[in-house]
């Protein structure tokens, strides 16, 4: 089995449609496995120093710093060397900016969190976060949780969405393609939802045909509809999540790659190492 946990969502967020904590560490800790989930996820780090892994990647965040774990992706924290080390976790469901925002622009938005284009802005530089209102944002979060003011449930929620909008604001600075067309459109909805199905069932048998006809949609459409929404082809993307997954095992786990292959939805080996070379520059074995 993936050496991961799909997380299913918490009370306070299937009630409020975010929640917010703080987390604290001695040195050299795991502080969150690897693990999955369809929740946008902000980490905010208060104090110390963490190893952030988001996807294949990994970002060393220090006080002050932020990284952003978009929906679906496999992610895990590990505390470094200082003796006390603490971050601010905000998760948000992503329907939350289907509520806030208009009908023709909310699955643009939504798939900016959603969708991981190469290079992503995952990382937040301390005088980034202050440019932008992020950090200022984060400080009315962290007051209004500590309080108790009246209607805290939307005082919360509202601090929530600045931090998102702030975050949003910079991704779209950074890569002002937008990621879905602005007109009201159902099958945008419903390549988002496939492409939730592809980033938690990569390992399963695949193909934009099945999943065309899952959303009730002809393939020729749908195929159409995915390369505008997500600039790339469905093959191309459902490769490069299968190949993250297989560099997360690579590094992590003692597996043989002919294991590693067949946990991330490939049957044949060849095929395996010759996409994972083409999309990594590099063999499975030179991983390790």
């Amino acid at each position: 089995m993936p050496k991961y946990r799909i997380e299913s969502e918490q009370p306070l967020m299937l009630e409020n449609g975010m929640e917010y904590f703080p987390v604290h560490a001695g040195p050299r800790r795991c502080t969150a496995q690897a693990h999955i989930h369809d929740a946008i996820e902000i980490i905010c780090v208060r104090e110390g120093s963490f190893d952030i892994t988001a996807g294949d990647r990994t970002y060393p965040t220090a006080a002050g710093e932020l990284v952003l774990f978009r929906s679906g992706v496999l992610h895990s924290i590990h505390s470094r060397d200082q003796a006390e080390n603490a971050y601010d976790v905000l998760k948000v469901r992503p329907s939350l900016l289907f509520d806030l925002a208009s009908e023709t622009k909310a699955a643009g938005y939504v798939l900016r969190f959603v969708i991981t284009p190469e290079n992503a802005k995952t990382h937040w530089s301390a005088d980034e976060l202050a440019a932008g209102g992020t950090a200022a944002a984060f400080d009315l979060l962290r007051r209004r949780a500590d309080g108790e003011e009246p209607c805290k449930d939307i005082a919360l929620k509202l601090a929530a969405a600045e931090i998102v909008l702030t975050l949003l604001r910079s991704i779209i600075l950074y890569d002002p393609q937008p990621a879905a067309d602005s007109g009201s459109d159902s099958a945008t909805a419903q390549i988002y939802s496939v492409i939730r199905r592809v980033n938690r069932d990569y390992a399963e048998p695949l193909s934009a045909r099945a999943c065309a006809a899952e959303v009730n949609m002809s393939y020729s459409y749908f195929s159409r509809k995915w390369q505008q929404i997500v600039r790339k082809s469905f093959k191309e993307y459902l490769n490069e999540v299968r190949t993250n997954h297989a560099r997360r095992l690579l590094k992590s786990t003692a597996l043989p790659v002919t294991r590693i292959a067949m946990e991330c939805g490939y049957n044949n080996v060849s095929y395996f190492i010759s996409v994972y070379k083409e999309l990594k520059g590099i063999t499975p074995l030179g991983e390790r």
